[in-house]
């Protein structure tokens, strides 16, 4: 799939795994956080801060929290899981993981403080009653500032580093089919910027770039556990020799 470095840093392949585990797992949780708010519950639609107020203390609004606090996590599991590709990537093509680890960073410091406002300032101040400007602080509103945040990162910066990882990805079936999922994960993202302009459109490629993160971020994990019985086996071998 990629080449494999022949001192495999144990530590580095151990973290690829957990991360990519634990990312896959943020992002289920996710989609079937969002899937049940909009098959199930009230769908989740900007009027005012007031309405917003009361919809966050119904179920929709819990299992909105939930999915913003999935998404916080997904930031920081995302750059370990680069780090670690970057290990195991060929010489030529480490510039590309270079270049998606820089443009993860971006996506993760965005995405990271856009949802931990979500889930700290924004209940905060919906408790004590201080709604006087909070508008510009919740995701949801569309014209919001924060709104602008979580998009730029989950849409532009995180659609550029799918697509920058994606070349490395180049043999064997496991290889080409996480590939073609970064890239449609990655075209997808941009495609979200649509959301601004047609909500239900922009929610249509959300779906389809967290379905093929989902689908890549499983196809890793097997790819690390194999990294790990390989690692094993040359450790095995090694105290054999000695």
């Amino acid at each position: 799939m990629i080449h494999v470095s022949n001192n495999m840093n144990p530590i580095s392949i151990k973290i690829g795994f957990w991360s990519t585990l634990f990312l896959a797992i943020m992002e289920i949780s996710y989609a079937i956080g969002l899937g049940a708010i909009f098959f199930f519950f009230t769908t989740p639609t900007w009027t005012d801060i007031y309405t917003y107020s009361d919809f966050i203390k119904t179920t929709s609004g819990k299992l909105l929290t939930l999915c913003q606090i999935a998404a916080f996590a997904a930031g920081p599991l995302f750059i370990l899981l680069l780090c670690s590709l970057h290990d195991y990537v060929q010489p030529e093509k480490k510039i590309l993981t270079r270049i998606g680890i820089c443009f993860g960073v971006v996506f993760a410091v965005l995405a990271s403080m856009s949802y931990f406002v979500q889930i700290t300032v924004i209940p905060q101040n919906l408790n004590s009653g201080q709604l006087n400007g909070l508008e510009q602080f919740v995701e949801i509103n569309t014209k919001s500032y924060i709104a602008a945040m979580v998009v730029l990162g989950y849409s532009l910066f995180f659609g550029l580093v799918s697509l920058f990882i994606a070349p490395i990805f180049c043999k064997g079936r496991l290889g080409k089919v996480i590939r073609y999922c970064f890239i449609t994960c990655g075209v997808s993202s941009i495609l979200e910027i649509i959301g601004f302009y047609n909500l239900m459109l922009g929610m249509a490629f959300v779906a389809i770039a967290n379905v093929s993160l989902i689908i890549a971020s499983i196809l890793l994990c097997i790819f690390f556990q194999g990294l790990t019985s390989i690692s094993t086996s040359e450790q095995i071998r090694r105290t054999t020799i000695t």
